[in-house]
């Protein structure tokens, strides 16, 4: 027999079956998922940390109620501090979720000369391109030959003569006629923080449109304009990815938490050098 849902509860269950698709709503939606998985797993930790604390000190529940008390209630701080934190990280990772937008959606007809899209790197075999990455780059040629963007600057990992993102992408641009003249290459854009921190510093980029998956886009913008790189993103999703879309979701947890660390406390080494100003 079910009990009947309080304010609360009705309120989540509304939320989570609503067909409406504004973006507060869905925030609210991942919001709630968040923290219900959060609450499961610390309430596993905390659980497992006490059982093996009582399994050592057999005394431990012997001990005066004030010590107990003050136990619990450290435990409970904590808890609540990391929930703060998680919520916190993922409050700004999301922060300009409002500047993705569709193909058909990019307006740059006022945009400073010359406007450029990034396409961030991501796996090659050989000399093919992953189908994500192949579907960045198709999404870049789109924008390309719609006349939306006048420069496509590829940046990916070549940290190896035998694995070489970004002149993978460069050959697939050529192949599909967009000019030479009009491709930029970045050797160094290990991570997305080095892509959009070289942007910036090295090519001298001030504004750009960012191609890149739906699970990595918003990331890619939190990067870009903490850094001062002022962006809009394009999802490239053109299928369904399978059991890939799980894999990125699950690494996003933790890239998600590294790039926030990244902007506020400890920033990666990048690799720099003289300016070459895309023209």
């Amino acid at each position: 027999m079910r009990g009947k849902l309080g304010l609360p509860e009705r309120r989540i269950v509304q939320a989570l079956t609503s067909k409406q698709s504004n973006g507060i709503n869905i925030h609210f939606v991942r919001l709630i998922r968040l923290i219900s998985c959060i609450e499961i797993l610390t309430y596993i930790a905390a659980s497992s940390v006490i059982s093996v604390f009582a399994l050592e000190n057999n005394n431990f529940f012997a001990l005066e109620m004030s010590k107990r008390r003050k136990f619990f209630i450290a435990v409970a701080v904590s808890l609540l501090l990391i929930l703060a934190g998680l919520w916190l990280v993922r409050a700004s990772i999301h922060r300009y979720d409002h500047r993705i937008v569709q193909v058909s959606e990019v307006r740059t007809e006022n945009w400073t000369l010359p406007r450029v899209a990034i396409v961030f790197g991501a796996a090659v075999y050989q000399d093919d391109l992953s189908t994500v990455l192949e579907d960045r780059v198709k999404t870049a040629i789109a924008l390309y030959k719609a006349g939306k963007v006048d420069r496509i600057l590829v940046s990916g990992d070549n940290r190896t003569p035998e694995y070489n993102e970004p002149k993978a992408m460069a050959d697939y641009l050529l192949s599909h006629a967009v000019d030479e003249k009009d491709i930029v290459i970045d050797y160094a854009g290990r991570s997305t923080y080095e892509t959009c921190k070289r942007a910036k510093e090295i090519f001298v980029v001030n504004q750009a449109i960012l191609i890149t998956q739906r699970t990595h886009i918003s990331r890619a913008l939190y990067l870009a304009n903490s850094l001062g790189l002022e962006s809009i993103g394009v999802i490239a999703d053109r299928q369904n990815y399978g059991s890939e879309t799980a894999y990125q979701q699950m690494r996003e947890v933790g890239a998600s938490l590294k790039a926030f660390l990244n902007i506020h406390f400890v920033p990666p080494p990048v690799v720099l050098g003289e300016k070459i100003p895309i023209k």
